[in-house]
């Protein structure tokens, strides 16, 4: 779907119109529920809250509307000061001097902080909750979540704007355009299988740094071969990196943000990895699209500055026209009288560079993120030819967990162990503990060398399973911890 996708819309705005885009989807969504609610088996925790957080979704709904509201339409109607009457029907917003956006910035953050302020007092409560904040203990589901986003913010932003480019600046249509972006396709089906490969080599980590650095290598390298004239073919190979790094580091990122949840929170995790994208979507057009209006209005305004005869109502006129329109007034440009040529080179010029500096504002969100990455935890799920008998690796979490009245490690020589001062290594499975020890059998209580009992393996498990169960809320999650295991650095 990913090839067929832009071809197909494509085809429909150029053959039909830019309704088809969005109506095709009715059908398809139809198609959708009836083969899920024949085919798709439901599954559902045993231990959940029913309900649902009205509050929260309002809080949350007004919250992220207004946020992106006040973006998209601060550099029409004015960041601080109006430059122009915001009017609904008979209704006009009563402050001549003051624009709407930065109250509606402030309602955006007020909404977002009482939204938090509701999931916390219902999650105390013992009700449902929209977002269990409690996750974000979680280091993996906290940053993989940030990332989320940002792949979110930068993909959907470039997507936006380069489409804009091509069709406005080079005169592409919409089909041609699509046709183009099946080189991006092209490369998320082969980076989709091959992340696969890699996170079993190298750890799921470096697979979402290497996709987000690749999503990076392909912005900016989209941002340096734009140009007022023509497609260079270097933007095929960008947009063909960008592919590749998209299948690489989206394929990737769900596994990883979800690895260390539980089981009985898995459903609620994934719906807010899903949010958190979209977000990044709405955030990454709204963001992305600001920076390219307004480029490209000051760049032709100084541009049409320079140009001998043009006056200043005309020039107004321009800018305004290209700010509404998104570059589209180049068109009606065209078609004014033959002196107007050297405006049209002004203006393809303008939103050329308007449009790499949106590029390379998606190429710097997508470098953060392959910053942050590297804050993941590199988990790799357990080799299914792995034994579940297997005990080697349960000394070093132990080590880590269960520690000795001095404060230090323990190693084990024979049936006791004596204190030594070594860093502990990372954690293992609780779940991998506590299924061994079902099976029968522990080490008996051994002592340090001051002579001090600690504890055996049956506390220690005992004791993190209770841990990790109150963090959730609920005792039937420490059962059901996924299987997980982490790579050396």
């Amino acid at each position: 779907m990913a090839a067929v996708g832009p071809v197909l819309g494509g085809w429909l705005t150029t053959s039909f119109s830019w309704r088809w885009v969005f109506f095709v989807n009715v059908p398809i969504a139809v198609a959708a529920f009836i083969a899920a609610a024949a085919f798709v088996d439901e599954s559902r925790g045993e231990a959940t809250v029913g309900g649902f957080d009205v509050p929260g979704f309002l809080a949350a709904s007004v919250g992220f509307s207004s946020l992106v509201l006040g973006i998209i339409e601060g550099p029409r109607f004015g960041w601080l000061t109006a430059t122009r009457a915001l009017e609904v029907g008979d209704w006009a917003w009563p402050w001549r001097s003051l624009s709407f956006v930065p109250i509606a910035l402030v309602v955006g953050v007020g909404a977002i902080a009482i939204f938090v302020l509701i999931e916390n007092r219902r999650l105390r409560a013992g009700r449902f909750v929209l977002f269990d904040l409690r996750l974000f203990r979680i280091r993996s589901f906290r940053y993989g979540n940030v990332l989320a986003a940002l792949v979110g913010l930068g993909e959907f932003g470039l997507v936006f704007v380069v489409p804009l480019y091509l069709q406005t600046v080079v005169q592409y249509s919409a089909l041609q355009t699509g046709v183009l972006f099946l080189a991006m396709a092209a490369g998320g089906f082969l980076g989709g299988p091959l992340a696969a490969y890699l996170a079993h080599r190298f750890g799921p980590r470096q697979v979402v740094s290497a996709g987000m650095g690749l999503e990076g290598l392909g912005a900016f390298g989209a941002a340096l071969v734009l140009t007022p004239t023509n497609v260079p073919f270097a933007l095929v190979i960008a947009l063909f990196a960008y592919g590749v790094g998209v299948g690489l580091a989206s394929s990737q990122l769900a596994s990883v943000i979800l690895a260390e949840v539980p089981a009985a929170a898995s459903g609620q995790a994934s719906g807010m990895q899903s949010t958190f994208r979209q977000v990044g979507a709405a955030l990454g057009i709204a963001m992305l699209g600001t920076i390219y209006i307004t480029s490209m209005a000051t760049l032709t305004g100084d541009r049409l500055d320079a140009i001998a005869g043009l006056i200043p109502s005309q020039r107004t006129h321009i800018v305004e026209g290209l700010s509404d329109s998104a570059g589209w007034y180049i068109g009606a440009l065209r078609f004014w009288t033959p002196d107007f040529r050297v405006v049209v080179v002004a203006v393809s010029e303008s939103i050329t560079n308007a449009a790499r500096m949106a590029a390379a504002a998606a190429g710097a969100f997508f470098a953060v993120g392959t910053l942050l990455s590297r804050r993941l935890p590199d988990i790799l799920r357990e080799d299914e030819s792995s034994s579940p008998n297997d005990t080697s690796h349960l000394e070093p979490f132990l080590e880590r967990e269960s520690k000795t009245p001095c404060g230090c490690g323990r190693e084990r020589s024979g049936g006791a162990v004596r204190c030594v001062r070594r860093a502990s290594p990372p954690p293992r499975s609780p779940r991998r503990v506590f299924r061994r020890l079902r099976g029968g059998g522990h080490r008996a209580p051994t002592q340090c060398d001051g002579g001090d009992d600690v504890d055996d393996r049956r506390r220690v498990v005992r004791r993190l399973l209770r841990e990790r169960a109150q963090r959730f809320g609920t005792a039937q999650n420490a059962g059901v911890i996924p299987e997980t295991r982490y790579a050396k650095s």
